[in-house]
């Protein structure tokens, strides 16, 4: 007896150990990681209630324990979501909100955390400018040559410059300014605000 079941328990954790490392799919299932989202906005003037953003997230497919709250002139939403919705979800929720009367917008600031990337050393920046330059090469270089970073990747998704890289220490969050900076002095202009995660994200 004792036998099966110290049989059954190995079989149990080797099962759990194959389902969690299928590429951390099924890693956020386990654990009921559903992708966790928070997003900060400043506004010059905000509408009276904020039931229309309410109303526009929980009509999503998947979305669910939404929040949103105010300090000041800021708006913070939080939120989660049962699929991986990327980072566009919160650029959509950004114009939403132009749309449902928030006015003079200046600068916003979001983030994501998908359970499936728990523990990864890579990191996803998302940044967008009213200017962009032509291209994207001379931050692709700058990125490249900076110490502790490897495989690293530059794209465009519209007006936004999306950055990723493999980071030596996962938890230095210095590099996001850096990269700020950097783009200003290269030539991006108008910077609206920005979405960072771990993870690979493409």
């Amino acid at each position: 007896m004792n036998g099966f079941l110290q049989t059954t328990a190995v079989e149990v954790l080797l099962a759990c150990v194959f389902l969690v490392s299928d590429q951390g799919r099924i890693h956020a299932g386990i654990f009921g990681g559903s992708t966790k989202y928070s997003l900060e906005v400043s506004y010059a003037r905000l509408p009276i209630d904020d039931g229309g953003v309410e109303r526009w997230l929980k009509g999503r497919t998947g979305i669910h324990n939404v929040n949103i709250s105010r300090h000041s002139n800021s708006l913070n939403i939080t939120f989660e979501a049962s699929k991986h919705l990327k980072a566009a979800i919160l650029f959509e929720l950004v114009g939403e909100c132009d749309h449902l009367g928030y006015q003079g917008r200046s600068w916003f600031k979001g983030s994501l955390f998908d359970p499936a990337q728990r523990g990864t050393r890579f990191q996803t920046f998302w940044v967008e400018y009213s200017k962009l330059r032509e291209d994207d090469r001379t931050m692709a270089d700058w990125l490249k040559s900076h110490q502790g970073v490897s495989k690293t990747q530059v794209w465009r998704e519209g007006r936004v410059v999306v950055f990723e890289f493999e980071n030596g220490d996962p938890r230095e969050s210095a590099i996001l300014g850096e990269i700020l900076k950097q783009c200003e002095q290269s030539g991006y202009q108008g910077r609206a605000g920005f979405v960072d995660a771990f993870g690979r994200h493409r």
